[in-house]
């Protein structure tokens, strides 16, 4: 999904074939719309307070808002980072989404104590943890099957979500604003023809 027809999308999208996922927000836009699972990659960096990380992850920020925009998948809301997202929407999109992935992946060549999701939906201080909560990873079972998680799995699931065992209050739960889903397009022609 990352580089599909140059999306607006940061990161990547796992979609099952003959399956309809289509939210109101990208309703507009002709693209495949299978259920789908988001894949938000991590990024070396060698801080999580210093003035150039927060510089670079304002611009990461601005040059991403600025490709939704674009694609009139959101508008700008916040004032401070409203006139440099509009500054970088003169560029093209592929433009942009160069230079987002080269601010991204600026430290991946290096030794880097933490790990960053540029593109994650909560706070960069809260998406950006150390390497030792991540590695040696261990394997964690998920609906029956063996998968690698994070080795202080405890730790790394407190930091982006406090108590991650309780629901949130009903009023800060958020999901996905879906105006339709199949898990079989297949047997839906007019749904497969609009978004295969």
């Amino acid at each position: 999904s990352y580089d599909y027809k140059n999306s607006w999308l940061s990161f990547s999208k796992l979609r099952k074939k003959n399956t309809l996922a289509n939210e109101e927000s990208i309703n507009h836009i002709n693209y495949p719309k299978g259920i789908f699972i988001d894949i938000f990659p991590y990024d070396n960096t060698n801080t999580k307070n210093g003035i150039f990380f927060k510089i670079k992850c304002n611009l990461i920020i601005s040059i991403n808002e600025a490709i939704l925009y674009k694609w009139k998948v959101k508008k700008i809301s916040e004032i401070r980072r409203k006139n440099l997202c509009m500054f970088f929407s003169i560029f093209s999109n592929k433009l942009l989404k160069q230079m987002a992935l080269r601010l991204m992946t600026l430290k991946n060549n290096k030794e880097c104590r933490y790990l960053s999701s540029y593109c994650g939906s909560y706070s960069l201080y809260k998406e950006t943890q150390a390497k030792d909560l991540f590695f040696p990873l261990q394997k964690g079972k998920f609906e029956g099957i063996d998968i690698n998680i994070p080795n202080n799995y405890h730790e790394f699931l407190t930091q982006i979500y406090g108590d991650y065992m309780c629901l949130p209050p009903k009023e800060k739960r958020v999901n996905h604003s879906m105006l339709e889903i199949s898990f079989d397009v297949e047997n839906n022609k007019g749904n497969k023809d609009k978004y295969e």
